[in-house]
């Protein structure tokens, strides 16, 4: 199995990607809990959405005009709904999602701007090509692999439906049609995301893409592999700026969760996962929520889980006594589990000095 162990200064600066992305999913629930909205800022999200606003799934917009960008996302689909482009245009209106931002969001946010420059640097001087894909696809681990395996892996089909789940829709039916469509989409972080995220919750280490060691369980995705191997050639065209950007596309990671840190830092999470599906009984009897569950959980250790808040995680939700009390010890433990990460990242980062 390839490895492809990543340097150890860049292992520990995605330690702290692990932990301040996570905290920043805890505090945004807290703020949402805890803190007064902007009637002004609700009243615009429903009126572009034409619905009740959902401040948790559904509604990305919630959470990037929380963190303070003024924009909102556009994404161009094919005709059976598949992603085909994305891209950010202009809100009308302007202001916070909170009447008050605490200070404490803008430092996190700030100290993640700073983490992703430092990955987009390690990336910009390695000269291996292995290595630059090993660093795009840990950092795409982080940021949409896990929520993808565990949140959109859900359903009560059986188990072995893994294969063909619709993760983050480039699969299809017909799939050297499809694949002719994705080569023909703008070459850009969005699609690099699609391709890199969809192979790793499927058990595909884009690092053996390149090598040609993808193990026989994924033989009848020799039309897909061929491609990803074409496209991660190609990763030193795009504007890695543009890529190792927390803010920037990929934001449901955020309003679904969940929250989580990886078990381990000395190995890549796509090689771990795809032991983890070279090794998963697929014969036994569970449903797709049970397989994803699992798998995921080989990689990720699940401190919280925004299951429960999908389906109405309205501002009523949110502003209900009851809710507080019930989510807030949670909450809490999670946010102290990620303290212990932050200590460990700390004692990395001295280590690589």
């Amino acid at each position: 199995m390839t490895t492809t162990p990543l340097p150890k200064p860049t292992q520990a600066v995605f330690y702290q990607l692990d932990y301040l992305t996570n905290r920043l999913k805890l505090e945004y629930l807290v703020c949402l809990l805890d803190a007064e909205f902007n009637p002004v800022v609700l009243k615009e999200l429903s009126a572009y959405y034409r619905k009740e606003v959902t401040l948790v799934g559904g509604m990305n917009e919630a959470f990037r005009w929380f963190v303070g960008k003024e924009d909102v996302e556009s994404v161009q689909e094919l005709p059976d709904g598949a992603p085909f482009a994305w891209k950010c245009t202009p809100r009308q209106g302007k202001g916070n999602l909170l009447k008050q931002l605490p200070s404490n969001i803008l430092s996190t946010c700030q100290t993640l701007d700073k983490v992703c420059k430092n990955l987009c640097a390690a990336y910009e001087q390695e000269r291996s090509l292995s290595l630059k894909v090993a660093i795009l696809a840990e950092f795409m681990a982080i940021k949409v692999t896990c929520h993808d395996l565990f949140i959109h892996g859900r359903s009560p089909e059986p188990a072995r439906e893994l294969f063909h789940k619709n993760y983050v829709a480039i699969d299809h039916t017909r799939e050297a049609e499809y694949v002719q469509k994705v080569l023909e989409a703008p070459f850009d972080q969005f699609r690099l995301k699609n391709v890199l995220s969809y192979a790793m919750a499927h058990g595909i280490d884009p690092v053996a893409c390149l090598t040609g060691e993808v193990p026989a369980i994924h033989h009848f995705r020799s039309i897909f592999l061929e491609k990803v191997r074409a496209l991660l050639e190609k990763v030193t065209e795009l504007d890695p700026q543009e890529y190792f950007a927390w803010d920037n596309y990929g934001i449901c990671n955020f309003v679904e969760g969940p929250v989580f840190m990886r078990k381990t830092i000395t190995e890549r999470s796509a090689t771990v996962l795809a032991l983890a599906w070279q090794t998963h009984d697929w014969d036994e009897k569970q449903t797709c929520s049970s397989g994803s569950d699992h798998l995921a959980r080989q990689v990720f250790q699940i401190l919280f889980d925004h299951s429960s808040m999908l389906a109405g995680g309205s501002v009523g939700y949110f502003t209900d006594p009851a809710n507080k009390a019930l989510l807030m010890p949670p909450l809490k433990r999670a946010l102290e589990a990620l303290e212990k990460v932050r200590s460990n990242s700390e004692d990395l980062l001295k280590e690589c000095e």
